[in-house]
């Protein structure tokens, strides 16, 4: 400290300790270690208002007007301790690590700093609603300590404020509303002697809210000072935290982005192995299929018929999976042209209906007979069957399935509902996942195939349960 050395040079002497006395008992102002064996001497004085004793090491007692310049520069050295102990304490808040930055805790520590440092009595922080022209409590600390009541009734403090009034007066404001809306809950009970001081914190073209101070002893430009700089220092650290967060949000999305690239170069790769492998595996297939049964009509032996025909069976499940695997590899660009979708629709009925009857499962078609969509005719009938004969599947017998179609400005939306048990919310996610089946016999691909086919017709294919059974909706672009 300046003054220390100021001392210790005009005083011939080396300064061991300040003490400063108050009501509430004393307090070290300055210490240092002894390191010589000189002799040890201890001045009370009081000069100012301000009381105190000093404890020095000299070769032998001053003279008296050195001893008179130690007791001025002592005082000096009290008057100021709060301000300059404020400015020690403020600095270590800025040395918390940004990796573990929080604005909450930054906040806090200051307002602890401003109150520790006997500078400040009480503190705290609002932040302004912009919307609602409004402070919101958000944290406060002061001796004695607030409670736990008092700190939440703090935070649901709101204040109307005219935001021209937070960016005016200097950087002290001084309205006498907003005084007395904090004043109830910041006086904690206690006689206050001295008005708050409230500072904004605020950048040029931004407010964040106002900083709320106050101290039993009387203001001077030390504690506008204080607050200013505190203030200034609040808004720098908002600023900052900001900035860090959209930086950690920046770096996770493009973590994210490389990790859905690579998912999706695997993806790539793993498709074209498979549509190359399910191309060679298709011939034989089909010639393992055709000898099969052909075995079936040669052999009379049933325990033979009974192979061939599981032979057979497979043989058959497998062309279906590969031919699954090949639609889903290649990209089929959909040939657009006029359809009129209930024409279609009961064309596609049509196919069903032995189905139907067997099972006693009903197919009702409610769309206006003038509906036009532009699909490409195959792919389209491809995705309805597949929904229909999965509705089918999931009723199994003595049911419902409605086909409705709802107008919007640009597209049209195919509703196929039906009566089933609906759809596992666990199952939701994985819906339109490849080779994510819940039956025993499906190759887990027509879902995933459906939604390809939608996507590239510039529309969608998205599912739900409704009140009863399972609802799938095509979402089809009007152009």
């Amino acid at each position: 400290m300046k003054i220390i050395n100021l001392m210790e040079k005009h005083c011939i002497c080396r300064v061991i300790k300040v003490t400063a006395k108050y009501e509430d008992g004393d307090k070290d102002i300055y210490q240092a270690e002894i390191t010589d064996d000189k002799k040890l001497f201890s001045l009370a004085f009081s000069e100012g208002g301000v009381t105190g004793n000093i404890t020095y090491i000299a070769d032998c007692e001053p003279p008296l007007d050195k001893i008179n310049l130690m007791k001025e520069l002592a005082g000096c050295l009290i008057e100021n301790s709060d301000y300059w102990h404020f400015n020690n304490a403020l600095s270590h808040v800025t040395e918390m690590s940004a990796d573990n930055i929080s604005l909450e805790d930054v906040i806090t520590q200051t307002l602890q700093t401003l109150v520790s440092s006997h500078f400040f009595d009480r503190a705290a922080v609002m932040f302004y609603n912009e919307k609602q022209s409004e402070l919101r409590g958000i944290g406060i600390v002061g001796v004695p300590p607030y409670t736990e009541e008092n700190t939440a009734k703090f935070r649901n403090v709101r204040i109307p404020v005219d935001k021209a009034i937070l960016t005016s007066q200097d950087g002290i404001i001084a309205a006498s509303h907003i005084q007395k809306e904090i004043f109830t809950v910041f006086a904690n009970n206690q006689p206050l002697s001295n008005n708050i001081l409230i500072t904004p914190i605020m950048t040029n073209n931004k407010i964040y809210g106002a900083l709320v101070l106050y101290a039993d002893k009387p203001y001077d430009e030390r504690h506008t000072f204080a607050a200013q700089s505190t203030a200034r220092f609040i808004t720098a650290t908002i600023a900052a935290v900001i900035v860090y967060n959209k930086y950690k949000y920046s770096l996770a999305s493009e973590k994210q982005l490389n990790q859905q690239i690579k998912n999706n170069e695997a993806l790539i790769t793993l498709g074209n192995y498979a549509a190359t492998l399910a191309h060679e595996i298709k011939n034989p297939l089909i010639s393992i299929g055709g000898f099969a049964k052909r075995i079936m009509k040669a052999v009379a032996d049933p325990d033979l018929q009974k192979m061939a025909k599981i032979i057979s069976t497979e043989s058959e499940r497998l062309e279906r999976l590969t031919e699954d695997i090949l639609s889903y590899a290649k990209k089929h660009e959909p040939i657009k042209t006029p359809v009129n979708l209930k024409e279609e629709i009961e064309h596609i009925k049509m196919l069903f209906e032995n189905r139907s009857k067997d099972t006693n499962i009903s197919i009702n078609i409610g769309i206006d007979p003038k509906t036009i969509i532009y699909v490409d005719k195959n792919q389209f009938r491809q995705v309805v069957v597949n929904l229909v004969a999965n509705a089918m599947n999931a009723i199994e017998k003595n049911g419902h399935i409605n086909i409705t179609c709802l107008e919007h400005d640009s597209f049209n939306n195919l509703i196929i509902s039906d009566t089933g048990s609906g759809i596992p919310e666990d199952n939701m996610p994985q819906l339109f996942k490849p080779f994510f089946t819940t039956s025993k016999n499906g190759t887990g691909l027509g879902l995933a195939i459906s939604k390809k086919i939608m996507i590239n017709h510039g529309g969608d294919i998205v599912a739900k349960n409704g009140k009863v059974g399972a609802e799938f909706t095509l979402i089809i672009p009007k152009k």
